[in-house]
């Protein structure tokens, strides 16, 4: 959400300088830094100081309750300040995600989208919800559409990846597996088992146990997991024989 803050900054600073918006003043100044540093001290402080709408923000943002994080979201829609707005209704869609409320979310990432056509997060957070209402072929769209704006985001391929396999499209999703391989260690072992999966389902059976053994082999994974799919590959290949 990082590009969202500073894109806010940017536009603010553009509209002012030609006259659009009034200087910001008091705790709009505290707020739109809070945008671009996401400083916890600051966050703290509107809350304590502000009883207004960008304490509502703020509390949104704090708060653990996800009820209590979607009521103050909406409050600060409703009183539609200048500031803040693609990022309350992608935060606010991200919170309709954790209640499984896929349908709210997508139009809460839709208007932030809208709202800021530069940013790729809404757009992979609508290809999540998609893919969670199993609209695989629409969440590939979103998670194209994000990497159109960042091609390093790598995530983005990886749940490409993920739709691509739920369709049985294996040699698109072994691609977007492998770019993940080569670009992130974060995700490089879920990388590794699922490109095995693909390789398996293309019946290449050698080259998905040599990834299942990567991933094996990988600290960060879960060994189990490698086994077992090792297993169902060497199963799968007995029985072709």
């Amino acid at each position: 959400m990082k590009i969202i803050r500073i894109l806010i900054l940017l536009l603010f600073c553009t509209q002012w300088a030609i006259g659009q918006v009034a200087e910001p003043k008091g705790v709009e100044i505290v707020f739109l830094r809070y945008l671009v540093t996401n400083d916890k001290s600051l966050e703290d402080g509107i809350i304590k100081q502000n009883d207004g709408v960008y304490s509502l923000y703020c509390r949104g943002v704090s708060s653990k309750d996800i009820t209590e994080k979607i009521s103050h979201f909406t409050k600060f829609i409703q009183v539609n300040p200048r500031y803040g707005l693609a990022n309350v209704y992608a935060n606010r869609g991200l919170a309709y995600n954790e209640l499984e409320k896929y349908d709210s979310a997508i139009v809460d990432f839709d208007k932030a989208i809208v709202l800021d056509k530069k940013d790729p997060y809404p757009h992979y957070f609508k290809g999540a919800s998609l893919a969670s209402l199993e609209k695989h072929d629409q969440a590939i769209e979103s998670y194209t559409e994000a990497i159109s704006l960042d091609n390093k985001f790598v995530l983005s391929y990886y749940m490409r990846g993920m739709s691509f396999l739920n369709l049985k499209k294996y040699e698109n999703a072994l691609k977007d597996f492998g770019l993940v391989i080569e670009n992130n260690k974060s995700f490089v072992y879920m990388a590794y088992l699922m490109r095995g999966i693909a390789f398996m389902e293309l019946e290449q059976y050698s080259k998905a146990l040599e990834d299942l053994k990567k991933a094996k082999e990988l600290e960060t994974g879960d060994q189990k997991n490698a086994e077992d799919l090792m297993n169902k590959v060497l199963k799968r290949m007995e029985k072709n024989k």
